[in-house]
């Protein structure tokens, strides 16, 4: 339930989670999810425009067990600060 939680949220623009629970949630449901998880979030966190939020995502990321997802993350690079 949890790992399918992340995209249907998301999907529903009528339900926000508190950005004081995002990372908690996000890490929760990468490590939980599979790789359309983990895309989703990539694919938002290449879209975000603030730092913060950016910041979250990618640690969020991290947190998958499918450590195959992370052989092909370049994101990292780009902000090191994160």
């Amino acid at each position: 339930v949890l790992k399918n939680a992340l995209i249907d949220i998301h999907l529903t623009t009528v339900f926000r989670i508190d950005p004081d629970l995002r990372p908690a949630f996000y890490c929760g449901a990468i490590a939980e999810g599979g790789s359309r998880e983990w895309e989703f979030v990539l694919e938002r966190y290449q879209e975000e425009k603030v730092v913060t939020e950016k910041g979250v995502m990618a640690k969020a990321l991290a947190c998958t067990r499918h450590t195959w997802l992370l052989s092909g993350w370049d994101i990292l690079h780009v902000n090191t600060t994160l």
